[in-house]
């Protein structure tokens, strides 16, 4: 997740959390999206850049891709939580050293 300061995005914050009896890596995506999204919204933030390693949520909230069942009402909730904001992002982080 990264926030936004005049014309230059700079990193927020990076967090990592176990989601107990998950094993769906798509839905562990979603989740930790959906979390990020909800703490931009209680700091305050007004833009923000939701960055994630998944290709398929990524293309789920930025509308490329038919949103899969098995993670439908998390990727609403982020989609409903992202009204809150004027300005969002959705972005693929790819690994160092591939652009």
């Amino acid at each position: 997740m990264v926030s936004q300061k005049g014309l230059q995005w700079s990193p927020l914050g990076i967090q990592s959390r176990k989601f107990r009896g998950i094993n769906k890596a798509i839905l562990i995506e979603a989740l930790a999206g959906r979390e990020a999204v909800q703490l931009s919204l209680e700091k305050g933030f007004t833009s923000i850049a939701l960055e994630g390693n998944s290709q398929s949520i990524i293309n789920m909230l930025s509308g490329h891709r038919m949103v899969d069942q098995s993670v439908a009402m998390v990727v609403q909730d982020i989609l409903n939580l992202c009204h809150g904001f004027s300005k969002v992002l959705f972005r693929l982080l790819c690994p160092s050293g591939f652009e």
